[in-house]
């Protein structure tokens, strides 16, 4: 691999189980060699799949990224609940009273559209300041916000009850632990996740996704590019303004407004570059100022 030349964009793992996603950024860090190294969307250890490690500049752009909706496969175990709501915490209930295949279909399949979900104690979600798990592990209770999520598309995969495999399209920050305790405690009989596969987010899907082993291959062997999405494909769903005056340049690597192109709408995110490969930001288009306004910069090449 070539290592003088900074290597910017983004590079979708499949998260084996058992690692956190910082161990993913910190294992990708070592096999590219470089120091600026970012996940988007946190993964549960126990979850496999797809997650979004950005690389150099493109640490700027996890944010959009992690906005995006997600899928997942999940399989659900009825009857059992526990403290984490998966099946690798400590059982807190049992129940040998499952309903019919029908009314768990049924029940599954009502749990779409927006929601009002509260995120399990054993989470990354900050409390006070202090991360939620960090507060379980010592026993000490918290009151965890409830947030309104948006389920778009739910599909039962399999049903073996008390096993059940499904498919969940939802919006960033579902916790699919807390939608399958919720529809335990629907049926009244408890459930807990058994495992987890996310299989997209927003745009990178799990076929277009490089184990850790494969990335190291790919390192040795200097085709690191071919796993690498640069910033431009990043932000291909977003309009394009060049800057072809020097004044405008100039003003763009200060992070400056820049004059409003026509026909955009007020709001509208645009990417701005300098037809020569150089990536200034993301703008947004304010109809009000009749400017376009930084959102975030980037300031980096070969996008």
């Amino acid at each position: 691999m070539n290592t003088g030349k900074q290597l910017n964009g983004v590079i979708c793992i499949n998260k084996d189980e058992g690692y956190t996603s910082q161990d993913v950024v910190s294992v990708v860090r070592g096999i590219l060699r470089v120091k600026k190294a970012g996940h988007t969307g946190t993964l549960d250890p126990m979850a496999r799949g797809v997650l979004p490690v950005c690389i150099g500049a493109a640490t700027k752009a996890a944010s959009f990224i992690s906005a995006d909706r997600k899928t997942y496969e999940a399989v659900m175990r009825l009857g059992v609940t526990t403290d984490t709501y998966d099946m690798t915490g400590n059982i807190t209930g049992q129940s040998g009273d499952i309903p019919d295949e029908k009314t768990v279909r049924e029940t599954v399949m009502s749990f779409r559209g927006e929601l009002s979900q509260r995120p399990p104690l054993f989470s990354a979600v900050h409390i006070n300041g202090k991360r939620a798990y960090e507060l379980a592990r010592r026993g000490e209770k918290a009151d965890m916000p409830v947030r309104r999520v948006t389920v778009f598309a739910i599909e039962i995969l399999s049903a073996d009850l008390p096993g059940l495999s499904f498919s969940v399209t939802c919006s960033a920050g579902t916790y699919i632990r807390s939608l399958i305790n919720d529809i335990g405690q629907a049926l009244g009989c408890g459930a807990a996740m058994e495992a987890l596969t996310r299989t997209a987010c927003g745009g990178f899907t799990i076929d277009r996704s490089y184990t850790l082993g494969e990335l190291e291959k790919l390192r040795d062997e200097d085709r690191t590019g071919e796993a690498l999405l640069p910033l431009g494909d990043v932000f291909a769903g977003l309009k394009r303004f060049e800057l072809s005056s020097a004044e405008y340049r100039i003003k763009a690597m200060n992070g400056n407004p820049l004059p409003l192109p026509p026909n955009l709408r007020n709001g509208e995110l645009i990417f701005v570059h300098d037809g020569e490969g150089f990536f200034y930001g993301i703008y947004r288009a304010d109809a009000g100022s009749g400017r376009l306004m930084p959102e975030k910069m980037f300031l980096a090449e070969g996008f």
